[in-house]
């Protein structure tokens, strides 16, 4: 096993890169939906869900080569090759069902469009395969920082592709298939930075990696629809233009998980190679849970004063009716930056099973709460439905954890820090639009760039914690940058 301790370091790397795809990605999602009414982005936004749902059977393989390369006497090499062996014959099968299924399928699936879509389609899912599985490996690697600066450059390519064929005219095809370019491109990336050679793997590896893939292959089929199943859903129950609603929601959302995912992915690696070695994680467990959900905390109270504001100001007003969604999926990825550190904690525990099962869980309470709030509540009961799945998986998932690992602190001081500095700052923006009524996008990023201030300052004056993590992680970084 690699060293990792520069794990803090690979933190802050990585989150530089992440802030960076956030500026971006937002200023290229307010452009293209500029460019594009609500129903061809609502149609590009389901044809991606579909291509990502299809995608990921194979991630079952992906966890199984996750887990055994972070241990601490993993033969790299064959992993790495039965995972290039998987990722081809999947790859191969895949187009040739999108293809049958374009072909004799097309007019039976009930949504306006995607009938002549299926090429692009097939050009996704080749594209996600080969970059999106790949960088999950590298995601847990010690080096797993430069994932994010992956995403950057592939976000750039995106936006340069999407761009230029809806100019060209080729609307929601010109989405989907600017996206597959890009992914294309940098795929022979992540391969790289992984930087083991592939060998032919042993039956003993082989098997090794099946047993801890074995129950993965369905929960990772599960997991995809399930980070898809609103989308979907609402495509089919309601219409494409509240999936463009939607999604422009969960896009200007998305800076909430940035430190999540850097920080579970990196966890994973670490509990796993503790765990292997009869060590202690408990300390890993709650330093990831300290920091997990910075973001998320004070972007859900953003949301809850000037959600609807900051929509119109990004996207113009015929994006206003996506307001309600913006503080439903504030709170939704709110629940899900602590969930997955311990999700994390349950794979790296080596427990493939119950990871299933608590997934199993949450696909049919999602599946069921949604369909039914739905015809209750329109197209926000599907949101309202996924919310509540995932608090059932959070308080699931904790439970199986904190079993296994009594001594852990569920709530850590620094989140408890976290969500006194978030009321704080909703406070002081509430307070502030009292006294100056929001007119144009001046007073919105105004209000937004004091309530950012307030949080941070507060933050960093209740908790020491904050401040010595910050000298800590830029300190390294400058290193990084300045040898």
């Amino acid at each position: 096993m690699s060293d990792r301790s520069d794990f803090g370091e690979q933190v802050g790397f990585g989150f530089v890169g992440r802030l960076l795809t956030a500026a971006l990605g937002l200023v290229g999602t307010v452009v293209v939906a500029r460019m594009t009414i609500p129903e061809v982005y609502g149609l590009y936004f389901f044809i991606y869900g579909v291509a990502d749902t299809l995608n990921n059977p194979f991630g079952g393989w992906v966890e199984g080569c996750r887990k055994r390369i972070t241990e601490s006497e993993a033969e790299e090499g064959e992993i790495m090759g039965a995972y290039a062996l998987g990722l081809a014959l999947f790859t191969a099968f895949g187009v040739a069902v999108i293809a049958l299924v374009g072909e004799f399928g097309a007019g039976y699936v009930p949504v306006d469009g995607l009938e002549q879509h299926w090429p692009v389609l097939a050009a996704l899912f080749v594209g996600l395969n080969l970059t999106q599985q790949t960088g999950m490996i590298l995601s847990v690697r010690p080096n797993f920082g430069y994932h994010s600066w992956i995403d950057l450059l592939k976000t750039v390519l995106k936006y340069v592709g999407q761009i230029g064929l809806v100019v060209l005219g080729y609307e929601a095809g010109g989405l989907v298939l600017g996206t597959a370019l890009a992914l294309v491109v940098v795929a022979p990336l992540p391969f790289r930075l992984i930087g083991v050679r592939p060998q032919l793997p042993t039956r003993a590896t082989v098997r090794r990696i099946w047993t801890f893939a074995k129950p993965k292959f369905p929960q990772s089929m599960l997991n995809t629809m399930m980070g898809r199943i609103d989308t979907i859903l609402i495509g089919v129950l309601a219409t494409s233009a509240f999936v463009g609603y939607y999604n422009v929601a969960l896009r200007i959302s998305a800076p909430a998980i940035f430190v999540t995912q850097l920080i579970s992915n990196g966890a994973y690696g670490d509990i796993s190679d503790l765990h292997s070695r009869g060590e202690a994680v408990a300390e890993r467990l709650r330093h990831a849970a300290s920091y997990s959900s910075v973001l998320s905390v004070p972007l859900f109270f953003g949301a809850l004063i000037l959600g609807r504001e900051i929509l119109v100001t990004a996207y113009e007003p015929k994006y206003a009716a996506a307001g309600t969604f913006l503080v439903l999926i504030a709170l939704y990825r709110l629940l899900i930056t602590q969930e997955q550190v311990f999700a994390s904690a349950i794979n790296g525990l080596d427990m493939p099973y119950t990871s299933f099962r608590i997934s199993l869980v949450k696909f049919v309470t999602n599946v069921v709460g949604s369909v039914g709030l739905f015809f209750v509540m329109g197209p926000l009961g599907v949101v309202v439905g996924s919310t509540i799945a995932q608090f059932v998986t959070y308080a699931l998932s904790v439970y199986v954890v904190k079993v296994k690992v009594p001594s852990l602190t569920i709530v850590p001081k620094p989140l408890l820090h976290q969500l006194v500095s978030g009321v704080v700052m909703a406070g002081a923006i509430l307070g502030l639009r009292q006294v100056v009524p929001v007119r144009s996008w001046v007073y919105v990023v105004a209000l937004v760039g004091a309530g950012a201030a307030v949080y941070g300052v507060v933050l960093l004056a209740v908790s020491e914690h904050h401040r010595a993590t910050l000298r800590n992680v830029s300190g390294g970084l400058l290193g990084k940058v300045v040898p």
